[in-house]
């Protein structure tokens, strides 16, 4: 085993040894967190102590608290891939070690993620750690908001594909990495696509595009975007 494995990596690697295959058994609690939009549900992942320190593998015998850990907060929409998949959808977050954080239904979804995000900071499970967010089917507006929005290390898009770009593209320093997920199709993946994108947010996003399944996004494209979020919010 390689020394200076970082803690927080090796207990992420722990969680996903010990949850995976596991369903929605990677999740110790579910609970629901007070934010000024309304109740958001808090999903905990469960984490094992490794077998020795500086491991990557879990003891099962030794489950620990999550304290401090990195969060995702996920707005879906009806009918699309991570709706389709129901709570099951969220398991690949528990296999990484990741809470996550569903925020009220409203007339304004990024407000409420956004409540949801501040939120964390004050709750034991989540204090100090990154925050991402996962997001399906935003409006360009939505998308460029999301984007500039400093609370998130790291933005998913789900089926984002802006058929016009904006007069103007501004984008604040300090904003997190960003990938979009896609359908292929005539109109991508495409140079002008790639260029409307970057113009919507502010900066160039990682692409990834998938053969459609009922002419949606199979639900490859959700464990993708877990994995890709997870490595980001997890980095040193």
């Amino acid at each position: 085993m390689r020394r200076g494995v970082p803690a927080a990596v090796a207990l992420a690697t722990a969680a996903t040894l010990a949850a995976g295959g596991c369903g929605s058994s990677g999740w110790s609690a579910v609970r629901s967190v007070a934010t000024p939009a309304g109740e958001a549900r808090l999903f905990v992942p469960r984490l094992y102590a490794p077998v020795v320190p500086g491991s990557i593998y879990p003891d099962r015998t030794r489950p620990i608290p999550a304290r401090g850990r990195p969060a995702v907060v996920v707005v879906g929409s009806r009918g699309g891939a991570l709706s389709r998949l129901g709570r099951d959808g969220l398991a690949p977050l528990a296999e990484r070690g990741l809470v996550v954080v569903r925020p009220p239904a409203g007339p304004d979804p990024l407000a409420a993620a956004r409540a949801a995000a501040s939120a964390l900071a004050s709750e034991p499970e989540t204090a100090g750690g990154r925050v991402g967010l996962l997001v399906e089917d935003a409006s360009p507006e939505v998308a460029r908001s999301a984007a500039a929005d400093p609370a998130y290390a790291a933005v998913a898009f789900l089926a984002f594909r802006p058929a016009v770009s904006p007069g103007e593209s501004a984008r604040p320093p300090g904003a997190g990495r960003l990938l979009v997920a896609n359908v292929a199709g005539p109109d991508g993946p495409s140079r002008e696509t790639t260029g409307r994108l970057a113009a919507w947010l502010g900066a160039p996003a990682v692409e990834k595009w998938y053969l459609p399944v009922e002419g949606r996004l199979p639900s490859e494209s959700v464990r993708d975007a877990v994995e890709w979020l997870a490595a980001a919010l997890l980095r040193r």
